[in-house]
């Protein structure tokens, strides 16, 4: 039996062989990263947490940026074709 014990836990014994599987399960608990907390790795976790802050906000603000991009483009070719048409009018009126 003891040899049966050692080739199932891989001779590292129960918590040994249950440890990283547990050290998995917590790290797939989204933006907390408290797999890293679990193996006493606080400085990793608290600096993967401060890393995902901007990661974050380039997800959230990116749809934002491409709509106001489109929106501004075609803002700025309208205040052209204005400005374009006005010195048309202006030289026509001249001439």
């Amino acid at each position: 039996i003891r040899l049966i014990w050692y080739e199932l836990t891989a001779g590292v014994g129960a918590w040994g062989s249950v440890k990283p599987l547990l050290a998995a399960l917590l790290a797939a608990i989204p933006f907390l990263f408290i797999g890293q907390h679990f193996n006493r790795q606080h400085q990793k976790g608290f600096d993967w947490t401060l890393l995902q802050i901007p990661l974050i906000l380039t997800i959230v603000l990116w749809p934002i940026l491409f709509i106001w991009s489109i929106i501004d483009a075609y803002r700025i070719a309208m205040i052209d074709v204005t400005n374009a048409e006005n010195n048309r009018r202006i030289l026509a009126a001249l001439e």
